[in-house]
């Protein structure tokens, strides 16, 4: 293969990565397609491949990841496709198109190689856990699995898990394991004693302890996004609300309100709707006040945690010493910690009843209201144009 291919697949491969990469890509990215391009050649040199198929895998190399763009499960077929699409412009031998599809098909995670090819591309893919910048890239891996997953891994599963990847996966090639074997075994090893380090004392109890506490913490979060998430809907509505009444509002008064001395029979079908929405801005208005306690906590309430201090309306009258004192009493007692929580939940919940208690009032003055001024309207209009008897 000609070597200006490889370097429009270069091109094409860098531009799509800087440009169209999702931002949840953090480990899968133009650094890291670079540094199995590298790997690959470098490699493929030692092994004794031929130049002309070391561009051929460099291009390989160069799509590898670029199914990314679009999708994260089953990406190495999509990636074929794109390389596929591009070697549609270049003079390119059947044997070697269909190589460079199998070498990125290669790359799959638990695909098994056929041939050193196969075992060399794949063993650049990985070449990073032998590098200096193993931890580096781990963590942009971390990260990008935390967001594709929605939930946080902690640092000790990710070393597991990582200790259970480094155990599974080796180098093919010996060119790959005198390179990238010995600090790969280092890696290793300090994944190892991290978790040996903090590993505890296992006992069942203990697991459904944790187990459970997670659980709990769990619905806190939940139950708390849930009820945050239902404040905003009533403040959106209410001001949806507030909006549509100070339409009409305006209306009324700058069309309807002049022209009342020739049309006396308006007069009370306009006041009508004019109360209808000055009673439903009311309603809207104090529905999204906010309702502040200010009990005026002292340092006694907290110390017999008679108070809430999850709630800046309690503390904000304490002074700093006093509050990191209670906070840190509540951070150590998991009892007193979930009671409090309870108490937010709950107060959380009344402030909520009485925004959808005002907002169900608002809604209703409005619709009744807005079908009594249309009746009123329509009245006014027959009776204004009857004939006299």
């Amino acid at each position: 293969m000609d070597q200006s291919i490889v370097k429009a697949a270069e091109a094409h491969a860098t531009e799509r990565l800087s440009a169209d990469l999702p931002a949840y890509v953090k480990y899968h990215d133009l650094q890291h397609t670079c540094m199995v391009v590298a790997e690959v050649k470098d490699l493929a040199e030692k092994e004794g491949v031929d130049s002309n198929t070391i561009n051929t895998m460099q291009v390989a190399a160069w799509f590898h990841d670029l199914g990314y763009l679009k999708k994260v499960e089953g990406h190495e077929v999509l990636s074929s496709e794109i390389v596929e699409e591009f070697l549609k412009e270049y003079e390119v031998s059947e044997e070697e198109h269909q190589l460079i599809c199998r070498l990125i098909l290669a790359t799959e995670m638990d695909f098994e190689p056929t041939d050193k090819l196969e075992e060399i591309i794949r063993d650049a893919d990985l070449a990073h856990l032998g590098m200096d910048v193993a931890a580096e890239r781990s963590d942009l891996l971390r990260e990008e699995k935390e967001i594709l997953q929605g939930i946080p891994i902690k640092k000790s599963d990710w070393a597991k898990m990582n200790i259970e990847f480094l155990e599974k996966y080796g180098y093919y090639t010996d060119s790959a394991k005198k390179k990238y074997g010995g600090k790969k075994q280092a890696y290793l090893d300090t994944l190892k004693a991290q978790v040996k380090k903090k590993k505890g004392p296992k006992k069942k109890d203990a697991k459904k302890t944790q187990s459970k506490g997670r659980g709990v913490e769990t619905m806190f979060r939940v139950t708390l996004k849930n009820h945050t998430a239902l404040s905003q809907i009533a403040d959106n509505k209410a001001n949806i609300m507030l909006s549509i009444n100070a339409i009409i509002i305006s209306v009324v008064l700058s069309s309807l309100l002049p022209k009342l001395d020739n049309n006396a029979y308006l007069l009370w079908p306009s006041v009508l709707l004019l109360t209808v929405c000055i009673v439903a801005v009311i309603f809207a208005t104090i529905s999204t006040i906010p309702k502040v306690t200010r009990n005026g906590a002292t340092p006694e309430m907290v110390k017999s945690r008679k108070t809430n201090l999850l709630f800046f309306g309690n503390f904000q009258g304490l002074d700093l010493d006093v509050y990191i004192d209670g906070m840190k009493d509540l951070m150590e007692d998991d009892d007193y910690l979930y009671e409090t929580l309870m108490k937010d939940l709950y107060y959380l919940g009344k402030v909520l009843n009485k925004k959808y208690r005002y907002l169900r009032l608002c809604y209703t003055v409005f619709v009744v209201g807005i079908v009594l001024s249309v009746l009123a309207y329509m009245l006014s209009l027959y009776f204004m144009f009857q004939p006299p008897a």
